[in-house]
């Protein structure tokens, strides 16, 4: 089984104008729809863009750690802008990454930027991984840079490389995708 560690976002995409429709997005999403026997970590907030992530999970039958709800807000995509700081989606942390991974045969494991962007979900992620016996294949997807937390993001990556024996930094779907085994 693959774990997806990745966030869910509320994104407001332009349609035309001063028109934007409202959609589920998120690296996290992406990965675990993409991965069919796959479990997502991710932490979802207490609001109403969350009951929506929660329905769109259910509809596209993807597992997920639904008991990780924190009372921070949904993480938000506008356009360019991106809000990630002091949201839900990175506030995971290492006992809730090894609660929700314990009896699980992960065999490997695709790790967003952005959770690895901001404390507590970049330490929490990158200890609490190196902790599962054996040890998984860890890819950690680049495609989404967040320039505020390039320096926790550079330290959590000098972190993985020093916890993981394969480990994979890339940007691109499709290597990712290949070194997890799942194309």
């Amino acid at each position: 089984m693959v774990l997806v560690v990745g966030e869910i976002a509320e994104e407001y995409r332009k349609i035309e104008g001063d028109e934007y429709r409202r959609v589920i997005s998120g690296l996290g999403l992406e990965w675990a729809e993409r991965i069919k026997d796959s479990y997502l970590l991710t932490v979802l907030a207490s609001d109403n863009a969350s009951r929506d992530m929660s329905s769109c999970l259910a509809s596209k039958g993807i597992r997920y750690s639904s008991g990780l709800v924190s009372t921070l807000p949904s993480a938000v995509i506008a356009g360019y802008d991106r809000h990630y700081r002091g949201t839900a989606p990175v506030s995971l942390a290492s006992e809730d990454v090894i609660e929700f991974t314990a009896g699980l045969d992960i065999e490997a494991a695709v790790v967003s930027s952005v959770l690895l962007s901001f404390n507590p979900s970049a330490s929490a992620i990158v200890d609490a991984l190196s902790f599962i016996v054996p040890q998984p294949r860890v890819a950690i997807d680049t495609s989404i840079v967040v320039e505020e937390g390039r320096n926790t993001f550079s330290k959590a990556v000098g972190d993985a490389r020093a916890s993981f024996t394969q480990l994979l930094v890339s940007s691109s779907k499709d290597e990712i995708a290949h070194f997890l085994g799942i194309e």
